[in-house]
């Protein structure tokens, strides 16, 4: 009789510590499930607009467009240097290009803070294209890609037998700060006399594309059209 009180006291105490450690897990696991998990912050990154347009070969005449960032914290000190690309986009003959059909992240070439080149190679073997890269610049000899031959930036473009076709003239919209400033401009930053004759805001050049751009940028450079009729007020003397 003695033992049997014997093990059921046995049994209570075991069944008491078990139900002390399920309590100190149960505690544990609140104190741990409280307790914020830190997430990463999302990078800041300055993103612009970008068009290609063809001047030779098969796709002569067609307007490409794209976009692309880059992380402020790649961004050159001064301005003027080059970063990688964060992001990538453009449509070329129907089909959008990212990041992941380059070869690698394109190169931006910066002057004054606002993009003025990529360079990089791209696509899949029957769209073959390349920014200031992948091509001879002698093998571009038509009249209208003398630009190339004189060391400007280009777009370059194979045809479906991976033959060199043809190539274009790559435009970038303006840097965020520059758009903040471009009073009394289309918002659509388009000039000229194909979008109702629409004059750039202050100092904004009108290229012979039709887009306002800020000096410093093509706009106001080897790009700038129109004998500066449709340039903003204070814009640089040509």
């Amino acid at each position: 009789m003695l033992e049997g009180y014997r093990w059921i006291a046995r049994a209570a105490l075991l069944a008491g510590i078990a139900l002390w450690m399920m309590s100190c897990v149960v505690q544990a696991h609140a104190t741990v499930s409280s307790t914020p998990v830190a997430t990463a912050a999302t990078p800041a990154a300055s993103s612009w607009d970008f068009q290609v347009r063809v001047v030779s070969g098969t796709q002569t005449g067609q307007v490409a467009r794209g976009n692309f960032t880059v992380l402020d914290a790649n961004r050159p000190p001064g301005g003027t240097g080059t970063a990688p690309t964060e992001s990538f986009s453009f449509t070329w003959e129907g089909q959008t290009m990212t990041q992941r059909d380059l070869d690698g992240p394109l190169r931006v070439r910066f002057e004054g803070g606002a993009p003025v080149e990529l360079v990089g190679t791209g696509g899949p073997h029957e769209r073959r294209f390349g920014f200031s890269a992948g091509f001879e610049r002698g093998q571009f000899g038509r009249d209208e890609e003398s630009f190339i031959g004189e060391g400007d930036p280009y777009f370059g473009y194979l045809n479906t037998a991976t033959y060199v076709d043809g190539a274009g003239v790559v435009e970038f919209g303006a840097s965020p700060p520059a758009l903040a400033v471009s009073s009394g401009e289309r918002d659509d930053h388009h000039c000229g006399p194909d979008y109702e004759g629409a004059h750039c805001g202050p100092t904004r050049c009108c290229s012979r594309f039709g887009w306002c751009g800020s000096p410093g940028e093509d706009h106001c450079g080897s790009a700038r059209g129109y004998a500066g009729q449709f340039d903003g007020p204070g814009a640089p003397q040509r």
